[in-house]
Formats: structure tokens, C-alpha cells, sequence
């Protein structure tokens, strides 16, 4: 008689320093979809947040409890080199540049594979992002620099748009796109939009490099609100410890039609999904900064079929005329009365398009294709 016996699952650390156990790309795609196949168990590396864990192949590490800003932030890859050598993994993603170092070493150490997942060109991030001029370009230049040296040791690259597929530093022949595509997890509990009729629940859950940016969507809001009673404002997601003291507080208070969520925590993503599906409209600024962060937010208005009113620029405005699902305008620009009107009562979503392009199904396939190559060899 055959004696039974498990096979031994391959160890993947998914690992960043700033984003949540949570993060959607770490835990709901990745993780997710990896920890689905049956052949691999998953650890998610990150910051504290809410999580809640669908599947028995995941396991969460909260590694780092520490701001942007603060000095713990230099032991962080000492941790995860520590966290790599006790769970032993055959293969590290990791989605932070400061990452890389620990990893390469644990790779040279134990001949484990390692893949640099890029949601965006770091050092175009850094560069443009408004620190002092020393401490940004100290950043920039760490950053490239490890980049750089990395590229000797990374197996596969993973970037989140083909825009960014043109970072000189960096080996992008073995880049792969995969796209933050929607994937809902959470069926249940979801509110449907609950809104009376004639009122208008207008939502920006994005985030801001530039005070400017929240000034102007105040502005077209309040100017909104003298054509139509009916409108009001939610902010969801933001960066609140800065822009809330510096733009949010005052209108806060002035203003009942103006409201935030969220404000002693990070929403997880139940939650932003939550604030999507129940909101008139979503309202989207260009942000260039956080492009793929907007195209993400794009995927999941479409999928969920809310009206998106933006004042996007390039490919971003071409999906979302593909599906009719919203309208572009001029934030800075009065409306009149009939241009209002217009926004509010056009019929949206009206193309008939299969809306499997929008899913992460599409992408999840050449995920698993080139994690199980990689980890056959």
C-alpha cells in the first residue's frame, strides 16, 4: 500500500517598507493568486496595517512599524535580511529599492531567485517629490545607485505600466508588465449607492504631492455647489498627517457638503471599495507623480461602472472613453448651468465592451507562467 505524502510548498517573501501587509498588489494579486495554485506558501513583509487573511497559504509579517521620515527606517534592511534568513525562501519580491541590498545578499547567500517589482521609476519619483534640495538629492542618488548595482543580481523585473518601461539604469529586457488590474475579493458588505435622490456623492481618493491640486477640486466643487445644491464632497486615502494641516482643516469646518473618511487610519482597500461603489462620481486630478496609483483607481471605477469626472491626459483618457465611463473637464474653468447639467445626467457606460481587459484574470496567468519558470530551474 502507497503511503501518502504532501508536497513541500516553495517559500516567496513579498516585502516592502512603506506598504501595508494589505497593499493590494502584495496581497490581493500576488499573494493571492500565488497562495491559490496550491504549490506555494506566501509571506507578506510590510508596514502595520489592517489585513484580513482569505487564505491558509499567506502568512502576514508586520516587520515595520515606522513613518516615512523616521530614523528606524535605516535598520529596515538589516530586519528583512534576518526575516529572509529564518523563513528561507526560494524566491524574494521586493517593491522597495532599500530592499534590494538585503535581498541580493540573501540571494548570493542561499541561491535564491530574486524579482524587483516596480509600480513606478523610483528615482523620477524621488526627484520630483517636494523635500529639501540636499536630502532629495541624496535620495535620488542612494536610490540609483542601488538600482544600478542591482541589476547584476535581479532575475526578473515586474513593473505595473509600460510607462515606465524605459528606465536606463535598469535591466528592462527581463521586465515584465503586469498591470494593477481590479480583482474585488469582497463580495459581501459592499454598500450599494445609497444616495437620495437629487443628491450627488462626488469622491477624490487619491493621493497629492501638490497643495494646488486639492485647492483647485475645492474650487470646482464649491463652484458645483452654487449650480446644485445636491453635490457634496468625500475625501478618502489621503496623505492626512500633511495635507489635512495644510489645505483640509479650515473647509472642513466652514463647509458641511465637504467630508473626510478615514481619518485615523489608512483605508484598506474593502474599504476605499466601500466609499467607490456607493459615490456618484469619482474625481480624478492628473497627477504625474502617482500616474500608476491613478490608473489603478481608473481600473476599478470602470469595473465597478462609476462615472469617473477627470482632467487626465494621455492613454488613461483613451480607457476610459473605450468603456464611456466618464467625462473630462477643466477643473480651473466656471461651469455654466448646462454644462453641470450635462455632467450629472449623462448616461454613462452605455459601450457595450467585454469588461475582462479591466480584470486581474488578464494578468494573473503570466504572474504564475513566469514564478513557475523561475522556480524550475
Amino acid at each position: 500500500m502507497s503511503k501518502s505524502f504532501k508536497i513541500k510548498k516553495k517559500k516567496i517573501i513579498i516585502a516592502s517598507i512603506f506598504k501595508t501587509v494589505s497593499d493590494t498588489r502584495m496581497f490581493e494579486r500576488f499573494a493571492v493568486s500565488l497562495a491559490q495554485t496550491g504549490k506555494y506558501s506566501v509571506y507578506l513583509a510590510g508596514n502595520k496595517g489592517k489585513y484580513i487573511n482569505i487564505h491558509k497559504n499567506i502568512k502576514f509579517k508586520i516587520l515595520f512599524r515606522f513613518n516615512k521620515s523616521s530614523w528606524m527606517r535605516l535598520l529596515a534592511p538589516v530586519q528583512f535580511f534576518f526575516y529572509c534568513f529564518k523563513v528561507n525562501p526560494s524566491l524574494v519580491i521586493v517593491c522597495t529599492p532599500e530592499l534590494l541590498t538585503p535581498a541580493i545578499l540573501y540571494k548570493l547567500i542561499f541561491r535564491a531567485k530574486l524579482i524587483y517589482d516596480l509600480e513606478q521609476n523610483y528615482t523620477h519619483k524621488f526627484h520630483n517629490t517636494r523635500r529639501g534640495i540636499f536630502n532629495k538629492y541624496i535620495i535620488v542618488y542612494v536610490t540609483y545607485i542601488i538600482e544600478s548595482i542591482s541589476k547584476y543580481f535581479i532575475d526578473k523585473i515586474f513593473i505595473s505600466s509600460a510607462e515606465i518601461s524605459d528606465i536606463k539604469h535598469m535591466p528592462m529586457d527581463r521586465a515584465i508588465v503586469l498591470e494593477n488590474k481590479y480583482k474585488q475579493l469582497y463580495f459581501d458588505n459592499l454598500d450599494e449607492n445609497n444616495d437620495r435622490e437629487g443628491r450627488y456623492r462626488i469622491l477624490v481618493c487619491q493621493h497629492f504631492d501638490e497643495k494646488i491640486h486639492i485647492d483647485t477640486i475645492l474650487s470646482y466643487v464649491k463652484d458645483c455647489k452654487t449650480l446644485h445644491k445636491g453635490i457634496y464632497l468625500v475625501f478618502c486615502n489621503l496623505d492626512y498627517e500633511q495635507i489635512l494641516k495644510n489645505t483640509l482643516r479650515k473647509p472642513l469646518k466652514k463647509y458641511n457638503y465637504i467630508k473626510l473618511v478615514g481619518t485615523n487610519h489608512t483605508l484598506n482597500h474593502k474599504e476605499i471599495s466601500n466609499q467607490i461603489i456607493k459615490s456618484s462620481f469619482v474625481l480624478i486630478h492628473e497627477n504625474d507623480i502617482y500616474r500608476n496609483d491613478i490608473l489603478s483607481l481608473v481600473y476599478e471605477c470602470l469595473a465597478t461602472q462609476t462615472p469617473i469626472i477627470h482632467n487626465l491626459e494621455g492613454d488613461i483618457v483613451s480607457l476610459i472613453q473605450k468603456y464611456d465611463g466618464g467625462i473630462k473637464v477643466n477643473f480651473s474653468a466656471k461651469n455654466t448651468f448646462e454644462e453641470l447639467d450635462m455632467i450629472l445626467h449623462k448616461n454613462y457606460y452605455t459601450v457595450q465592451k467585454n469588461n475582462k481587459d479591466l480584470l486581474w484574470e488578464s494578468e494573473e496567468q503570466k504572474l504564475l507562467d513566469n514564478i513557475d519558470e523561475m522556480l524550475a530551474k
